[in-house]
């Protein structure tokens, strides 16, 4: 499996609190999805036992039965993911080579930060034609995983880190959700557990 298509799969098998590879992934009526651990503890530090992604409440605070299936999915991701990091780099390969959110095959040339992608060329090409609507968009080199900063509910770069919570946010997620909880830059976290030598914070 191709680098682009482990990264992507890797969007889709993360929890929305730990934003981690799921690790015992349970689900809940709503539907949606999070580590065993991360839902655990968010409905201990919380009144209601409600969805952290959709909001909706439970009464009474139903079982958490671990997803067998994605279990599976999981253990198989992870093995491929070993056996991907133990395959060396072919020679004329950078080691640096961010692949394009967009279509996943191409390098990257630029990064937005408006659109939260790194693109290649032939998708980079409508910010250079249209000026207009691509206005203030800010391109830099290359940032591998950007769109994992994107948040799931509001689409905007998540840049908070919500304590109360243990989830990573963007500003509309502190102006609805977060409004009285304990929120700090995600780069100013992220420094603390480094002094800590804690797991490090992940988009």
């Amino acid at each position: 499996m191709a680098a682009a298509e482990l990264l992507s799969l890797e969007q889709q098998l993360s929890c929305s609190i730990c934003l981690e590879v799921f690790t015992e992934p349970v689900n809940l009526p709503c539907g949606h999805t999070f580590c065993l651990g991360c839902i655990d503890k968010n409905w201990q530090q919380s009144p209601a036992s409600a969805c952290p992604q959709c909001r909706a409440t439970f009464t009474p605070r139903p079982p958490l039965r671990k997803n067998i299936v994605l279990c599976g999915i999981v253990d198989e991701f992870n093995r491929l993911g070993q056996a991907q990091a133990r395959r060396p780099e072919p020679a004329s390969a950078s080691a640096s080579r961010v692949p394009c959110d967009r279509c996943g095959d191409a390098k990257a040339v630029r990064s937005c930060w408006a659109c939260l992608s790194s693109l290649c060329e032939a998708h980079l090409r409508p910010h250079y034609q249209d000026e207009q609507q691509y206005r203030g968009h800010q391109l830099t080199e290359p940032v591998a995983g950007l769109s994992r900063r994107r948040c799931p509910l509001h689409g905007k770069l998540l840049e908070f880190f919500c304590r109360s919570d243990g989830a990573c946010l963007c500003g509309l997620c502190i102006l609805h959700q977060h409004r009285e909880h304990t929120v700090l830059g995600a780069e100013e976290e992220a420094a603390r557990l480094k002094v800590r030598g804690a797991r490090p914070l992940r988009h």
